[in-house]
């Protein structure tokens, strides 16, 4: 009897397919001196958040870097947990001071291949610091069938004068390499309506079968 409980269990299961999206987004978020310390990595933060509800289904992972990069969160269609995420990064996140861009998005790059991810948006939250050495790192992206959007996050209040600043130019040029489009903070809704979910999604089989049974009754 259990054997034939079993094999029905088997071929119930067998017929329930489960799907998953080849999609996904990779935030990259500055945590250096000059964003956490110039005041406005919390409105970073508060646009990443926005970039995250717009992802729909998708999956959206978190890298947060300076000197170097690491990853936050992986791949995760859980809105609470990156929202959680998000709001605990700050200027001691990173132990390694400095800003360097180009290892947040090799670490994207590797982190979208490992995820199986087809055609990824990776988005740099950034001041512009240490941007004109991530050219390389953005054409490789590209040419994974990925694209670098980049959002210029600007030192604010009155530390935005003594706090060490990039530019937005090279996180312009940045995302002109990466095939993707460039914006300031101000104006993050325009990238927030080029990385909402596309009517049509590519799907996957997924890794997990739906739990499925059959119920014979009372009987047994």
């Amino acid at each position: 009897l259990a054997a034939g409980l079993a094999r029905l269990n088997d071929e119930a299961r067998s017929r329930v397919e489960t799907y998953r999206n080849l999609d996904g987004i990779v935030l990259c978020l500055d945590a250096s001196r000059s964003v956490a310390s110039g005041g406005n990595i919390v409105a970073a933060e508060a646009a990443a958040r926005a970039l995250v509800e717009a992802a729909g289904t998708r999956p959206v992972a978190v890298i947060a870097y300076a000197g170097d990069a690491y990853l936050a969160s992986p791949f995760t269609a859980d809105r609470e947990d990156l929202a959680t995420t998000l709001a605990s990064v700050d200027g001691d996140t990173v132990p390694e001071a400095g800003s360097r861009p180009e290892r947040a998005l090799d670490l994207a790059r590797s982190t979208l291949a490992a995820a199986g991810v087809r055609q990824g948006s990776v988005i740099l939250l950034s001041d512009g610091g240490g941007t004109r050495s991530a050219g390389a790192a953005a054409r490789l992206l590209r040419a994974d069938g990925h694209e670098l959007h980049t959002v210029h996050v600007p030192p604010a209040g009155a530390l935005g004068s003594v706090v060490p600043a990039g530019d937005r130019i090279p996180l312009d040029g940045l995302a002109a390499e990466g095939g993707g489009i460039a914006v300031a903070l101000s104006d993050v809704e325009r990238l927030i309506l080029r990385v909402a979910e596309p009517e049509r999604l590519r799907l996957g089989r997924g890794d997990y079968a739906a739990l499925a049974w059959r119920d014979l009754g009372w009987c047994l």
